[in-house]
């Protein structure tokens, strides 16, 4: 299956669950957390994506709960495959939670892991979403029967983000 390049033209509105959140100015970009595993396949593709389509009122960062040294090479072709680059590096939910760190509006996990190191966050109130997707970094086989399994992962996230954006008021 071939997956169409992106397209990102889109309205985009507000969003009614962090709508007046304490010092956010009007015209603020809202904060996404998308915590996975290791940071190397799932969470850098939502990240990869959200960035994309809804770059004007979403800034998605991604970390793992155990992250790994680097990005799934198979996820920096799959995200090229539609014209879009993963971020650098892998990070964990303690460099993203550390001072300094911006106010963070959704959290998305895509493991059980992440689901627990994302407990804290829901008990301050941030919104939590859990997407249990399955992981593409544990595939075997040939090369590319394991890149149609990255390609088949990123067409549900694609999928799960603009309903999402959706949901949250800003229709792709």
């Amino acid at each position: 299956k071939v997956v169409k390049p992106l397209e990102t033209s889109g309205v985009h509105g507000a969003c009614p669950t962090v709508e007046g959140r304490s010092g956010m100015k009007p015209g603020s970009r809202r904060q996404l957390l998308v915590i996975g595993h290791g940071n190397t396949g799932r969470s850098k593709m939502i990240e990869a994506y959200v960035n994309a389509i809804a770059g004007d009122r979403w800034s998605a960062t991604s970390a793992g709960a155990e992250p790994d040294a680097k990005v799934a090479s198979l996820t920096v072709l799959a995200l090229a495959e539609i014209g879009l680059s993963a971020t650098a590096g892998t990070r964990s939910t303690a460099e993203i939670e550390g001072s300094g760190s911006p106010l963070i509006d959704v959290v998305i996990t895509v493991s059980e892991d992440a689901a627990a190191a994302a407990t804290n966050m829901s008990r301050r109130g941030i919104l939590t979403l859990h997407w249990p997707l399955p992981d593409p970094t544990a595939a075997a086989g040939a090369f590319e029967e394991r890149l149609e399994i990255y390609r088949a992962v990123l067409e549900t996230i694609r999928s799960k983000v603009e309903d999402f954006l959706a949901e949250a008021g800003s229709a792709v």
